[in-house]
């Protein structure tokens, strides 16, 4: 049932998506689709990501492996959360690529 759901969601999303290689996919007047680097809107956005992944990291570090030290291991959470949580993965990745897609198109 799950993974018939999980492939439904997957197959309309798919469809939902706009043709990015059309001249109006988002609605904007094609004739200023030219590239115009700006260092600044750059290096404003690699800032920006690089310190939200320096936080996201250390964060992690701090609430999940701080004082728990071992050997690499691998273990198998099973239906612990039915899987929900490679959903949660999923959604995340696409709504991260999203906005330092759009970031990046922002600055040139």
């Amino acid at each position: 049932m799950s993974r018939t759901l999980c492939c439904i969601l997957l197959s309309l999303h798919a469809l939902a998506q706009t043709d990015s290689l059309s001249q109006n996919a988002h609605n904007e007047d094609p004739s200023n689709d030219s590239i115009r680097f700006s260092p600044f809107r750059f290096s404003l956005v690699a800032t920006a990501s690089a310190g939200i992944i320096t936080l996201a990291h250390l964060q992690n570090y701090n609430s999940w492996w701080k004082g728990e030290r071992g050997p690499f291991h691998v273990a198998e959470d099973g239906t612990q959360y039915l899987h929900a949580d490679k959903l949660g993965h999923l959604y995340f990745t696409y709504v991260t690529s999203d906005m330092i897609s759009r970031s990046l198109h922002w600055s040139g």
